[in-house]
């Protein structure tokens, strides 16, 4: 389909693309690249998905009862999770395109999402910045009163997000256009010019520019105050250098978390900063292409985010610990098998020397050997238990690097 639109600003959805008067594709990409993008984009939500499911799990049996950071980082790839299932695999679709495909009702429900779980992710990565910032340099403040509230302040970064989101969802609409004699629809915000400049930097600002100059200025608060520090020379020196070398572990971890989302997500808010102060004259096709390709590198960078979390985590949790859970959840299911086949072929064995025996012995001699059969099968049942309780109790053993 193809047609003329007129525009005064190139913006961030469909109806605004051509700025010219040409006649171009109401789909931005031929169905070679729409093919390609749809593959990409699918298999980083699913790839998104499976990561923080199963690094909820991980984190929720390793620390949950000796490390409250932990809740914070489930909390993180809670937030990844609904990016995974709400906005990568429908905010792409109505810009390659050209119109909203999906019910219209979920429309702003999509952008409203899209924007919570950026709030939470970045405020919650602010959250563990200043937690980590008072355990380190003011560690009696963080005990007395922290610790206690951690639970009710992610409950509340989780009502403000949502009370922000739903802005997006009352100025969200999938606005009716007509194409070719046909009514389509286009998922966008519904602002004049300059609420839509004003809204572009609140947006900037709040999720973006606030937090992660917060972060700038609480990592640095650490870093001096571990330059500064000095490890007394007491009997317990290498005690105390252990535990601080841990720390200072899982601040380079914190530190690589907020590169990432810096990373991920400052190209898009460029992106949309100059699409909305400075108009684009997309006078030739290349800068037509230009504008798509830079919108779509930009875009997915931002959505990738949500599967770097887990990778970094399993660059930091111990190894014995991941093995742990993977033996708790696919494995307890073979020692209990193990078991009762060594209580089958037990029974099996005396029971063949049962029949090679003397006929004429009376039964109590065939109630000894049951009976030692089954005390066979409590220590092979035993021996197993001790082996596995072993094995968790030299993982336990690491599981105090955020304390």
């Amino acid at each position: 389909m193809k047609a003329i639109i007129n525009a005064k600003r190139i913006r961030m959805d469909s109806m605004y693309l051509a700025s010219f008067n040409k006649t171009y594709d109401l789909e931005l990409l031929d169905r070679r690249w729409q093919i390609s993008l749809i593959a990409l984009y699918s298999a980083t939500a699913i790839f998104s998905l499976l990561a923080n499911i199963f690094a909820v799990i991980i984190l929720l049996s390793i620390n949950r009862s000796t490390s409250e950071i932990w809740k914070y980082l489930i909390n993180l790839s809670v937030s990844d999770i609904l990016m995974s299932m709400f906005s990568i695999p429908f905010t792409y679709t109505s810009f390659m395109l050209g119109q909203w495909i999906f019910p219209l009702w979920l429309c702003p429900i999509v952008q409203s999402v899209q924007l919570c779980s950026v709030l939470v992710s970045i405020y919650t990565l602010a959250l563990i910045g200043f937690d980590r910032y008072f355990a380190i340099i003011h560690p009696i403040y963080s005990l007395i009163y922290l610790k206690r509230h951690k639970i009710r302040l992610i409950t509340l970064i989780w009502i403000l997000s949502i009370l922000f989101a739903t802005i997006q969802w009352s100025k969200t609409e999938a606005m009716p256009f007509v194409w070719n004699d046909q009514t389509l629809h286009d998922c966008r915000e519904v602002w004049n010019e300059n609420e839509g400049k004003l809204y572009t930097v609140f947006i900037f600002i709040l999720t973006f520019a606030f937090p992660v100059l917060m972060l700038i200025f609480v990592y640095i608060s650490i870093g001096l105050h571990i330059i500064q520090r000095r490890i007394p020379g007491n009997t317990v020196i290498h005690r105390d250098a252990l535990q601080w070398n841990i720390k200072i572990k899982v601040i380079k971890m914190l530190i690589i978390i907020v590169m990432a989302f810096i990373l991920c997500w400052l190209p898009i808010h460029i992106h949309t900063l100059i699409v909305w102060f400075y108009p684009l004259k997309l006078t030739t096709y290349s800068r037509y292409m230009a504008y798509v390709v830079s919108f779509f590198c930009c875009h997915w960078l931002a959505m990738a985010h949500s599967f770097l979390n887990p990778f970094i985590y399993g660059l930091f949790i111990d190894t014995n610990q991941i093995e742990l859970i993977v033996t708790v959840l696919f494995r307890c299911e073979t020692i209990v098998n193990r078991i009762n086949q060594s209580k089958i072929s037990i029974r099996r064995m005396f029971l063949r020397k049962r029949f090679h025996m003397n006929r004429g012995k009376n039964c109590q001699s065939i109630t000894e050997l049951e009976k030692f059969s089954n005390q066979q099968t409590r220590t092979i049942r035993l021996d197993s238990g001790i082996s596995f309780n072993r094995m968790l109790t030299s993982t336990n053993n690491n599981d105090n690097i955020l304390n």
